[in-house]
């Protein structure tokens, strides 16, 4: 309920008009209203409709409002921190799991994105709830067993149309339902149901590219652009690169073909620098786990009317859409400047006790398996091709299980991440490493880790 309140609230005062990637979802839900078809004429793939969709559905209900679809991923977002407080009582005590609730609850970054229109809001919910549904199915047996595989299914399918680099959580996921590591027991039957359930979702989806000629295995077109702006000459964070989407001289390509190009750029790439190819992956997974803020949170940090009237007009700018008011465009700056070091505040000290938790954690994995292996199998995956700083959020909810572990030792004694080291231990590593977290990144030091120097 708190959760849902401080949604609610933070959702009804929220000034947000959708911009760059949130435009084009809004642009898509509407398209696909207003003519049946979904996609462009040369992007039919480039997105997956699972957002789009859900937006489409809120606009069809009660018209073309943000502020509606705003108040419903509010909603999404408070039965996620109910969620992740069953889920985490697989793992926690009842008073543990309420700490994870309450972290995200009160996350700045899930509470920032609420207003906004991205799949993050949608993609959340969907893996709390399949990695939910596999923990049921880790107790029963017979017909409840497998219902709630198959509904773990058909939740991670809906999942990958929403976000693709859901993929990456899917082995963790598959191997959860062949695997009890608590009665560390095969069971290879719900494995495949598991696959039967997300194939249903994904058939339909697979079959309309095969039959627009993008082929039968295209599961989105933007997977090749990715994978080459990640990992390029130009690449200093493994993310968007900007200078490596016009590297590339592909007009007249189709939309299939100029995705396979993308991609063969960028396997050639990794063949010819596999040591400039490991050092990107590093970066991206410092960034991920590191204190670096989203940029996309810090820009409706404080989303008041005439702070979105500046990141509209910085929008505007960067596709260069007409004349932009010089004053905007420096408000914005400030704006997103001073959001950026109060997440990055934050960051500085939550980051480091993440990864301790996540370390004490590896030591109990069987109890800590729903939720560390999807974790960790989603993180090393972007990693290893391509990850922004809004992609973390999809980890985040899932780090909280560990988290609110050791936050339970440290202040309440507990054993949530065993007795040894002893709470004494636990205290002085997680302070020292808040410590020294905040004065490397305070200092700058810690900046450098987050990216490469610029190849000749």
């Amino acid at each position: 309920m708190l959760s849902l309140v401080v949604r609610v609230v933070w959702a009804g005062l929220a000034h947000v008009t959708p911009i760059s990637d949130f435009s084009g979802y809004d642009a898509l839900a509407w398209r696909w209203i207003a003519t049946g078809e979904f996609g462009s004429v040369d992007r039919l793939a480039y997105r997956t409709p699972g957002y789009p969709g859900l937006l489409a559905l809120i606009y069809l209900a009660v018209g073309h409002s943000w502020k509606a679809a705003a108040m419903f991923q509010a909603l999404l977002g408070a039965l996620t921190s109910g969620m992740l407080v069953l889920l985490a009582a697989n793992a926690l005590s009842v008073r543990a799991s309420a700490v994870a609730g309450l972290l995200h609850a009160f996350s700045p970054a899930a509470v920032v994105y609420v207003p906004i229109l991205a799949s993050e809001n949608l993609a959340v919910p969907l893996i709390v709830g399949g990695l939910l549904c596999l923990a049921v199915a880790d107790r029963p047996t017979g017909v409840i067993r497998y219902a709630a595989v198959a509904g773990s299914g058909v939740i991670m399918g809906l999942l990958i149309l929403v976000r693709p680099i859901g993929v990456f959580m899917f082995p963790a996921a598959l191997f959860l339902a062949a695997y009890s590591p608590r009665k560390r027991a095969w069971r290879i039957v719900p494995a495949f149901v598991l696959l039967g359930g997300a194939a249903v979702v994904l058939a339909p989806w697979l079959v309309r590219n095969h039959r627009v000629g993008l082929g039968a295995a295209t599961l989105s077109s933007i997977g090749g652009v990715n994978a080459w702006m990640g990992n390029n000459d130009a690449a200093i964070g493994g993310g968007y690169c900007r200078p490596a989407q016009s590297a590339l001289d592909l007009s007249g390509l189709s939309e299939k073909e100029r995705d396979a190009a993308y991609r063969a750029a960028a396997l050639a790439w990794v063949r010819a620098h596999p040591g400039r190819y490991l050092a990107l992956c590093g970066t991206r997974a410092l960034r991920l786990l590191g204190a670096k803020p989203d940029g996309w949170a810090a820009k409706y940090l404080v989303p008041t009317g005439e702070n979105d009237a500046a990141m509209v007009a910085q929008g505007q700018r960067r596709r260069g859409k007409g004349s932009v008011s010089p004053s905007l465009l420096s408000r914005g700056r400030a704006v997103q400047s001073r959001n950026l070091l109060c997440l990055a505040g934050f960051r500085a000290v939550i980051a480091p006790l993440i990864v301790l938790a996540l370390s004490l954690s590896l030591l109990r994995w069987r109890s800590y398996a729903i939720v560390v292996l999807p974790a960790l199998c989603y993180l090393g995956g972007i990693s290893l091709v391509y990850a922004q700083l809004r992609f973390r959020h999809l980890a985040d909810p899932l780090l909280f299980v560990p988290l609110a572990g050791l936050l339970s030792d440290v202040f309440f004694g507990t054993s949530e991440l065993g007795s040894r080291p002893s709470r004494g231990v636990k205290v002085g590593i997680a302070v020292l490493l808040v410590v020294a977290s905040v004065l490397l990144h305070a200092s700058g030091v810690a900046l450098r880790w987050y990216r490469l120097e610029a190849t000749g």
